[in-house]
C-alpha cells in the first residue's frame, strides 16, 4: 500500500522500510527528496497502514509480487534492510521496468555463516522466541540494536520508535514472517544476474550488515557501487540525513 506519494511528475523514487517499522521512518526525508524525485513510500504487507489480508505464504516472493505493481516504470527502488531484499527480488522476478535498486544497510544474505559475516542465527532465533512472549519489547530491542555504534544512538532509537508508534502496529504474522525471510534468504548468486545498476549506502559502524560482506559482494558484481557513512550504524538515512541524501544524489543526479 502507498502510504505517502509526492506525485510531482519527477523521476519516481520508491522507498521500502525494514523489519519491525513502517514507511514513517522516511518522513524526515520526504520533503527533501521531493525536491528531486517523485517520492513514493510503501508499507510492506502487515506493517504500518498495509493491514489488508497478508499474502500466503508470507515469504520473499509473495511480498515482492504484492509490492512490485506499485512501483511505476523507471523507478529507483530504495530498500532499507529487509526492504532491500524485497527491492532486489522485485527487480529480479516481478518488475523488470525498475531502473535501479539502491540498498540501504541491506545485504543479499543477512544470516552469518562460516564464509559470510552477518547476524548470528542464535540472535534471530531469540527474537523469534521473544515475539511469542512480548511483541512490543522484542521490536524495541531490535530497534536499539539497529542504532548500536552510532554517535547519535539514543536519538536514532527515539526517532525509530516514534515512526513505529505513529502508524498501526505490525501484525504478529508479519513480524515472525519477516524474521524468517531475514534468516532464510540468500540472493548472492541471483544478484549476479541482475540487469540494472545496483547501488548501496552503508554505515561503517553497522553490526547487522558488516562492510566486509559488502566488499565481498562488490567483487562479484559488475554494476554495483556503494558509499559509506563513516559515523553511522544501521540507519544512516536517519542519523546522518544530509550525508545520506548527498550520496543518493551522487548516484542518480545524472538521471534528474
Amino acid at each position: 500500500m502507498i502510504s505517502k506519494h509526492s506525485n510531482n511528475g519527477k523521476l519516481p523514487l520508491v522507498l521500502l522500510h525494514g523489519w519491525g517499522v513502517n514507511s514513517g521512518v522516511w518522513d524526515k526525508l520526504f520533503d527533501d527528496l521531493s525536491q528531486w524525485f517523485d517520492v513514493i513510500c510503501l508499507d510492506i504487507p502487515g506493517f504500518g497502514c498495509n493491514q489488508a489480508q497478508l499474502p500466503q505464504p508470507f515469504d520473499l516472493d509473495s511480498l515482492s509480487e504484492r509490492l512490485a505493481p506499485l512501483c511505476p516504470p523507471g523507478s529507483i527502488v530504495v530498500g532499507w534492510s529487509l526492504g532491500g531484499l524485497i527491492a532486489c527480488n522485485m527487480a529480479l522476478k516481478f518488475n523488470h521496468d525498475i531502473r535501479s535498486v539502491c540498498l540501504v544497510a541491506s545485504s543479499p544474505k543477512f544470516l552469518a555463516e562460516d564464509d559470510w559475516l552477518g547476524i548470528k542465527a542464535e540472535v534471530l532465533d531469540a527474537f523469534s522466541q521473544q515475539l511469542v512472549v512480548d511483541i512490543d519489547k522484542t521490536v524495541a530491542r531490535f530497534l536499539a540494536i539497529q542504532a548500536m555504534g552510532s554517535e547519535t544512538a539514543r536519538k536514532d532509537i527515539a526517532e525509530l520508535k516514534h515512526a513505529v508508534m505513529a502508524h498501526p502496529v505490525a501484525a504478529p504474522q508479519a513480524l515472525s514472517g519477516g524474521l524468517d525471510i531475514l534468516r532464510d534468504s540468500d540472493l548472492r548468486l541471483a544478484l549476479e544476474t541482475l540487469k540494472l545498476p545496483l547501488r548501496g549506502i552503508y554505515g561503517r559502524l553497522d553490526t547487522l550488515v558488516p562492510l566486509q560482506s559488502i566488499e565481498r559482494m562488490a567483487q562479484r558484481l559488475d554494476d554495483f557501487e556503494y558509499g559509506v557513512v563513516h559515523k553511522a550504524s544501521h540507519a544512516p538515512f536517519m542519523s546522518h540525513k544530509d550525508e545520506f541524501i548527498e550520496q543518493l544524489l551522487k548516484f542518480y543526479r545524472h538521471w534528474l
